[in-house]
């Protein structure tokens, strides 16, 4: 942003100020772009500044012995989401640990470099990853006064876990999280028996010491080496 200050007496003509007044010029959701100063040619003055803060009606001003002078109002609109100044959380643990099967919130909250609040399309939202996590059924993301949310299911376990999401300047993480295992599920676990060898007889009764008529089709277990019944 260039700002401009063209000085004059009560008769419009050209007035003579100093640096230093003109140092006391304001200039609202803006600051002065680095390495500038104020520079005179022919009676201006003039300087870069840099938009920083979102805004609309804003004005740039001065005070003079007389009066206030200000700029024609300008907006000053969010930038792209930046990686450096926005971020990625995962919350709903107990101390940055969840069990399988837990619910987690991931939340976005974009900003711009200045740090202002940044608009986004939705379909940069499909890139968020949670590790060791789904989004929770019949669920989407959600935004309310610019920071957008979304409830995972907690699935893989694991250690030193994050959320990321890849911005054009780059990623964001979330703080590393834990997914411990749940208690044992009947719905999921199971039960098995192996280890013996089944031989089926030929049918009729068969004396044997450790042999015993199961039914018309005899049959000898071998359990631990020996048979039995």
């Amino acid at each position: 942003m260039t700002v401009t200050f063209t000085p004059r007496d009560a008769q419009d003509n050209p007035a003579t100020i100093t640096a230093e007044a003109a140092d006391t010029i304001t200039v609202a959701g803006a600051a002065p772009a680095q390495g500038s100063a104020w520079t005179q040619a022919g009676g201006v003055w003039t300087r870069t500044f840099t938009a920083t803060t979102a805004g609309t009606g804003l004005t740039a001003g001065v005070t003079l012995g007389d009066g206030t002078v200000t700029s024609a109002p300008y907006s000053v609109t969010a930038g792209a989401a930046s990686a450096a100044t926005s971020t990625l959380a995962v919350s709903g643990g107990a101390n940055g640990t969840f069990i399988a099967g837990d619910e987690m919130t991931v939340t976005f909250t974009p900003r711009d470099a200045q740090g202002n609040p940044a608009g986004i399309d939705t379909d940069i939202l499909e890139n968020v990853t949670v590790e060791g996590a789904l989004p929770l059924l019949n669920t989407t993301w959600t935004q309310a006064d610019g920071v957008w949310t979304h409830t995972f299911t907690a699935a893989s376990f694991g250690s030193e876990l994050m959320a990321v999401l890849f911005l054009p300047d780059g990623a964001i993480t979330s703080a590393a999280y834990t997914i411990t295992a749940g208690a044992a599920s009947a719905a999921t676990s199971t039960l098995a028996v192996s280890g013996g060898a089944i031989v089926p007889q030929n049918p009729g009764v068969h004396q044997h010491e450790k042999s015993a008529c199961l039914s018309e089709q005899h049959t000898l277990i071998q359990l631990g080496g020996r048979e039995d019944w």
